[in-house]
């Protein structure tokens, strides 16, 4: 309370410190700093950006309120405190290049100098007259999937689409990160998504069929869109990330079909030392890098040749048996394909086609039917007047100019109408036609002549007569040997025909039959005695819609041909089954109503019924 000029005594002074003490707003007598407060502009303060590459502009917005010789923005990592940039101006800011995390955008305003402020320091070792905004919070998602491998290791696979299950196992290593995961897969040429199965499998792909596929792994934050079956790996949206795709390559072999040159699926040869050359011919799809033909024997499946190309082919030598010749198509090689091999122990992926028959038959039925036919015959006649001719020669016949007798009414068969089969018959297949005036279901005659000479037995190379005996070219048959004195056949019923054919001894018969017109019928065909008695049951007949269920029984070998045939003789459709089968629902085509055949070949049989179709 006293003064210092008042002071007394023996005393000396030192300099004196000045210290001036300030109050109020300019207390340290510079400007007050003030940070102010900062929003984004849609008045938030925290955001959530994908760290993927592509631009995420931040926009921030001041209140005006910052004081301060000098202002900045820093950004700091919410975690640790660091200084991560300092990017001076109000941005945008653009935080995708600092990967995952989480950090804060600040506004500091400070007076004079600071210290600490620098990349890499930490916001708590700022020192000076300064202040910070509050702060902007940042969340950078940066989803991570990682990397997948097959068990084992390696990243490309490769499975035969052969209905035989592959399963690949997968695994994952390296950083995942995300809130949501899951795997799916791609076609490789044009990214369609095939399945999204979730977890890591074991995969199956075979029933893909053929083609290439990608599996992926995939992570992210949030939920993403277009990951859906049927859409594009390229229209997949949101945060996420993509491991490395595991590539599988999925062949599928195709081995088509295969028949006899001019058609067919079967053959009879005489194994007499006489060449007897068989040309294949090759239709459908066929897929593969690997292809043969081979042979079989049909009844122990043991391999008697792998012939390789398509012919022709010679089984004389093989001796007497039933053969089945078959085309093989292969991705990479298989085993078990070699003579004296078995067709079951062939494995790979590989696809078969369907087999040709080869009956090879010894003796005297060489032939397998007992009886040369030497001439076009009548095969089969029926009772609404329907008349089919078989060629059983080993040439094709022109039989426009043949003429057709039932004294005393004569037709030429080139005027009458063809329902099925060609005039130019050729070896083994039928003709049918209809028309022939005057005909008589219940007693009457009928003659095939080759010229008008009609009262020559060597013009006459069918005959048949039934109700009676005695008709008047009756005399004329005895004399070619085609028909016995006062023998004579019952007439045919509504849903029956008359069918011509050989017995076991080689000898002519005539049977009555279901009709199985426009269809070499079973007399006709048989090329090898099987040792059994084959049957077809046709049911519901009439049939409604489009399925059809058949009953075989007395069926041998490996497999047998179920055919649908129209009233015109065109084979509609044609399918393998097993031999052991004893029923089979059969899927018919589209095609109008009216009758239809169905026939059934196996091990040199063939057993044929008529249906009709509503």
């Amino acid at each position: 309370g006293g003064n210092i000029d008042d002071i007394a005594g023996c005393f000396d002074l030192s300099n004196p410190i000045v210290v001036t003490r300030n109050v109020g707003d300019d207390c340290d007598g510079n400007l007050t700093a003030d940070g102010g407060a900062i929003t984004l502009t849609d008045g938030s303060t925290a955001a959530t950006i994908c760290v993927d590459g592509v631009a995420d502009p931040l926009d921030v917005i001041r209140d005006g309120n910052a004081m301060g010789e000098t202002r900045t923005f820093i950004i700091t990592d919410q975690l640790t405190g660091e200084i991560l940039g300092i990017p001076a101006d109000n941005g945008p800011f653009d935080l995708d290049g600092a990967g995952g995390g989480v950090c804060d955008i600040w506004y500091l305003a400070y007076n004079g100098d600071i210290t600490g402020l620098a990349t890499g320091n930490n916001i708590n070792d700022l020192m000076g007259d300064f202040d910070l905004s509050n702060p902007i919070v940042v969340t950078r998602n940066d989803a991570q999937a990682g990397a997948i491998a097959l068990e084992g290791g390696g990243t490309t696979a490769t499975i035969c689409a052969d209905g035989t299950p592959d399963p690949l196992n997968v695994t994952m290593s390296g950083d995942v990160a995300g809130d949501n995961s899951t795997f799916f897969i791609t076609d490789q040429v044009t990214g369609e998504i095939l399945g999204v199965p979730g977890d890591n499998g074991p995969f199956d792909l075979d029933g893909a069929g053929e083609g290439i596929c990608d599996i992926w792994y995939l992570s992210s934050y949030g939920d993403v869109t277009g990951l859906v079956v049927g859409g594009n790996i390229d229209d997949i949206a949101g945060c996420f990330d993509l491991s490395n795709p595991i590539v599988v390559t999925r062949n599928d072999a195709q081995a088509g079909a295969i028949a006899l040159e001019g058609g067919g699926t079967t053959a009879t040869i005489c194994a007499d030392g006489t060449p007897d050359p068989l040309n294949v011919t090759m239709s459908g799809d066929v897929a593969g890098d690997n292809s043969t033909f081979f042979i079989t024997d049909q009844v122990t499946g043991e391999i008697l040749g792998v012939p390789g190309d398509n012919g022709p082919f010679d089984l004389d030598g093989a001796g007497e048996g039933i053969c089945d010749i078959w085309y093989l198509s292969s991705y990479g090689d298989v085993t078990g394909l070699v003579v004296g091999g078995n067709i079951d122990d062939i494995a790979g992926c590989f696809d078969l086609s369907n087999p040709i028959v080869v009956t090879r038959n010894v003796g005297d039925d060489c032939d397998g039917n007992g009886f040369t036919f030497t001439n076009v015959v009548i095969n089969e006649v029926a009772s609404d007047g329907m008349i089919e001719l078989f060629n059983g020669t080993d040439g094709a016949i022109d039989v426009t100019n043949y003429w057709l007798c039932n004294r005393p009414i004569y037709q030429r068969v080139g005027t009458m109408t063809l329902e099925c089969g060609d005039l130019l018959l050729q070896p083994g297949e039928v003709l049918v036609v209809s028309g022939f005036n005057g005909f008589d279901a219940l007693d009457a005659e009928l003659g095939l002549y080759t010229t008008n000479s009609f009262g020559s037995s060597d013009a006459l190379v069918g005959y048949l007569e039934w109700g009676s005996a005695g008709h008047g070219r009756a005399g004329v048959a005895i004399d070619a040997g085609i028909w016995e004195m006062d023998f004579f056949l019952d007439a045919p019923t509504a849903n029956e025909s008359l069918q011509f054919g050989t017995n076991d001894d080689g000898e002519i018969e005539w049977t009555t039959a279901a009709t199985s017109l426009c269809s070499v019928n079973s007399a006709t065909t048989t090329t090898g005695d099987t040792g059994e008695s084959a049957s077809l049951l046709v049911f519901p007949n009439p049939v409604q819609g489009d399925m059809l269920n058949i009953e075989v029984e007395g069926m041998s070998g490996q497999f047998m041909e179920v055919q649908i045939f129209n009233f015109n003789g065109m084979e509609l459709t044609s399918s393998l089954m097993p031999a052991s089968s004893t029923s089979a629902e059969i899927h018919l085509p589209a095609s109008p109503a009216g009758t239809y055949f169905v026939r059934v070949v196996n091990n040199g049989q063939v057993v044929t019924e008529r249906f009709t179709r509503f």
